[in-house]
């Protein structure tokens, strides 16, 4: 998982470069980010354990990204008054509250820090 998401990552950049129109300060950070997600996805498929587990649950979050990039499309090809547009809009609420509030924090809370506490529930 962490290696096809260090492919994903490196692919997004590449064709960030080159459909790259502007000279925006989101692309940069666009970069950055993806640049660090592949070095994170590196270390946490190198070192394994808590940090693994760490970095393969935060792949939720990305996850979600498919639906957010698909309104992107639609609305690059004016499609913005389809029903499946609105649906993908109220669907990336739900999945973003869904996993960015609920999911990560349960992980975080009832998997993560008993494993860095040594603690058993």
């Amino acid at each position: 998982m962490h290696f096809f998401s260090m492919g994903y990552f490196t692919y997004d950049n590449i064709v960030g470069i080159i459909n790259k129109k502007d000279n925006n300060l989101l692309d940069y950070v666009s970069y950055l980010h993806h640049t660090l997600s592949c070095i994170g996805s590196f270390g946490a498929a190198y070192f394994g354990g808590f940090l693994g587990v760490m970095g393969a649950s935060m792949y939720f979050t990305e996850f979600f990204a498919i639906f957010n990039n698909i309104r992107s499309n639609m609305e690059t090809h004016k499609l913005e008054n389809t029903k499946f547009y609105s649906f993908l809009g109220g669907f990336s609420v739900l999945a973003f509250v869904f996993v960015r509030v609920f999911l990560i924090n349960y992980i975080a809370f009832f998997y993560h820090l008993p494993m860095v506490l040594k603690v058993d529930y």
